[in-house]
Order: structure tokens, then sequence, then C-alpha cells
């Protein structure tokens, strides 16, 4: 049953799986936590916990990298997701910022992994092919009986 204020029988809400519960002292001030905001608390009201969350982090500037030098469709693709963080971190919905975040994070990984190996391959095919060059230069040379002193 979710919590809602209106309900008689429920003054508080209910405890998060996997959180401590503690109880406060009475006349003891709250302990100030990092992006929690404590309401001040007047005699008769009830006290509001507002939770500020920092949003998810974009990797707009990893995607763009990737997209610059690895493997350009992923990198458009982590782009938009890049920028789909924003957007709904601005709407406050964090979970879709989330969401986002992570696809956007994974995109990244699998442009990177794909941009490392086409650089490895790619350093390979170089060396094989000037290897064969100087070998085919090198038999071209002792036909012709040329020699360089």
């Amino acid at each position: 049953m979710p919590y809602s204020p209106q309900q008689p029988g429920m003054p508080y809400p209910p405890q998060q799986p996997g959180m401590p519960y503690s109880q406060q002292q009475p006349g003891m001030p709250y302990s100030q936590q990092p992006g929690v905001q404590y309401a001040p608390q007047q005699p008769g009201m009830q006290q509001i916990v507002i939770v500020q969350s920092s949003p998810p982090p974009t990797y707009m500037v990893w995607s763009i990298l990737n997209c610059l030098c690895c493997c350009c469709p992923l990198g458009i693709a982590a782009i938009c997701y890049s920028n789909k963080v924003s957007e709904k971190a601005a709407n406050n919905d964090q979970v879709g910022a989330l969401e986002a975040s992570q696809t956007a994070r994974k995109i990244n990984i699998a442009a990177t992994v794909i941009g490392i190996i086409g650089v490895i391959i790619t350093i390979v095919i170089l060396i094989i092919y000037f290897v064969v060059l100087g070998k085919a230069v090198s038999d071209i040379l002792e036909e012709e009986n040329i020699q360089f002193n």
C-alpha cells in the first residue's frame, strides 16, 4: 500500500529496504547530509524533507571523441543519448536520465573497443604491407643486379 499523507493510521512513510532506521532524540537537531535539505520544524507542523540528487553523467565529451576518432556511427548514437540525459534531467526525470546515461556509457564503451580494434588491425596491415613491399623491392633489385654502396 503506497504511502499517502492523507491516510489515517500512517503518520510516517514506510522504511526503505536496506536503509537503517534511526530515531531522532527529542530536542536534538537533525544531522545534515549532503544533498538533503531539512525544512525548519515548527510546533504542530510536519517536517518536509527535500532530497536533491545530482544528475547522472552525460558522457558528452567521450561521445564526441568517439564520433571523431573511433567509430562515427556509434559516436553519433552516443551523442544522442548523452543529449537525452541532459533533457531528462532538466525535466526532473531522474530514472529516464539514469537509463540514458547508462546507455550512452555502453555505446561509448563499444565505440572505443571497436576503435581500438580498428587501429590495431590498421597497424598490422601496414606492417604486413611494408614488409611485403620491402621484400618485393629487394627481389627486383637482386634481379637487376643493382647494388647500393
